[in-house]
């Protein structure tokens, strides 16, 4: 996620991953340099005034580099940009050079999604063996978008994925502190909405909830304490979510001058990324799908068109790839095979992983405009929760058939030994 230092991604892509939301995030961090955290609403934003040779990007990061002053400020409205608050706060307190100070902000991020990571598949992995973690882990390592989007100051993916540990931590440890897990995941969902805003964020919202499902039906809880706890969670997530859109109100009108500008600029973000209608045409012209595309067209393309795992990339192509249709219709046989081995855990597992599509895929189909303009940052979808289901599942299946094998050799062991002790009384 730091270095691709394997070459799973595109060495271009990975240079070049949500360069302009980034450049927020630096912006961000050189206002605040200048005229403090709180000045602007502390939203992130970046300079209006560019040279004539540099794209706005690139200026953005050598005006920060070169510690040069902020000529003009442009806000961007969208998020709360706590990103930008972790990476200004990091910044004024950095005894490093700028640029060794973006280096390290990147190794910092890269480090908190890698032990949310590992978090998750040792929690897995525990449950339904080290198989199960090997896939897992296989999985993510050749994932060119957990890559790319692992490491960046402005996605930073393993946000997005911390509210399902404090749940998952439950699989091994017991479900009395089931509530306080409930809490610390609501609140964590609130950090995630904070520093990465409202991106994928029915996904993000649904992904804590299916693993609920999946944790208290792997201990046996009964279905109307299931029902309980998955509204407990709903309404702790909702409650944070309607706070951090009082913030973005607050900040916006910090700006604009009243809190009606805040709520009418959020209605129009809503309205944009769901139905499409204040989208430039040129944006829409510059989409790889059809503007007219259904829902269903939607999610196929996402399937299809996309890659899940890449073994190597050169510098423009990706070799051995796998798309993501591929990994779902080996995980279609792959279920099928897993239920006839009657393992309890095992159907849960898969089961659950099946009902973990409605995650992504509410994204796709909710805010499809977006879906449509955005499709290389919003197949990150697939991994909230799905694909983490998807890999257990593969590793866990494969377990089974070789615990089947080894207790087949046992019995016929044990037989040829039972026979040759017959064979030896007078």
């Amino acid at each position: 996620m730091r270095l691709n230092i394997f070459n799973i991604a595109i060495a271009s892509q990975f240079e070049r991953f949500a360069d302009q939301t980034e450049s927020f995030v630096i912006g961000r961090a050189t206002m605040s340099k200048q005229n403090g955290l709180w000045s602007h609403g502390f939203l992130l934003g970046r300079d209006t005034v560019i040279g004539t040779t540099d794209s706005i990007n690139e200026y953005q990061l050598k005006s920060y580099l070169e510690s040069s002053k902020v000529k003009g400020f442009k806000e961007y409205p969208s998020t709360p940009g706590g990103s930008g608050w972790l990476f200004s706060i990091f910044s004024s307190v950095s005894p490093l050079t700028p640029a060794s100070t973006l280096s390290a902000f990147r190794w910092l991020i890269s480090a908190i999604s890698a032990t949310v990571l590992v978090l998750i598949i040792q929690g897995l992995g525990l449950t339904f063996g080290r198989l199960s973690l090997v896939s897992s882990g296989l999985g993510l390592l050749f994932s060119p978008m957990i890559t790319v989007a692992g490491g960046h100051i402005y996605w930073m993916f393993g946000v997005f994925l911390l509210p399902m540990i404090p749940i998952l931590l439950l699989i091994n440890a017991g479900t009395e502190k089931i509530n306080r897990a409930l809490l610390l995941s609501s609140i964590a969902f609130f950090f995630k909405c904070i520093l990465t805003g409202f991106e994928l964020i029915t996904s993000s919202l649904l992904a804590p909830i299916v693993m609920l499902a999946f944790v208290l039906k792997l201990n046996g809880f009964r279905k109307d304490l299931i029902g309980k706890k998955l509204f407990l969670l709903f309404v702790g997530m909702g409650s944070a979510l309607i706070l951090t859109i009082a913030v973005l109100t607050v900040q916006i009108s910090m700006v604009r001058g009243s809190y009606r500008d805040g709520i009418v600029h959020f209605i129009d973000r809503l309205e944009t990324r769901t139905i499409g209608s204040r989208i430039p045409e040129q944006i829409w012209s510059n989409s790889p799908i059809d503007e007219g595309s259904t829902a269903l067209e939607v999610v196929t393309y996402y399937g299809s068109n996309l890659q899940a795992l890449t073994l190597f990339s050169l510098k423009k192509y990706q070799l051995f790839g796998v798309r993501y249709r591929t990994i779902f219709i080996l995980y279609f046989s792959a279920s099928i095979v897993g239920f006839l081995f009657t393992n309890a855990k095992l159907n849960v597992l898969i089961s659950i992983g099946w009902l973990s599509f409605l995650a992504p895929i509410s994204w796709l189909v909710i805010f499809k405009a977006h879906a449509l303009i955005h499709p290389q940052l919003d197949v990150l979808v697939w991994f909230l929760p799905t694909l983490f289901f998807v890999y257990a599942s593969f590793g866990a299946i494969l377990g089974q058939f070789v615990k089947r094998l080894k207790n087949k050799k046992r019995s016929n062991t044990r037989a040829r030994e039972e026979e040759g002790f017959e064979t030896l009384e007078p």
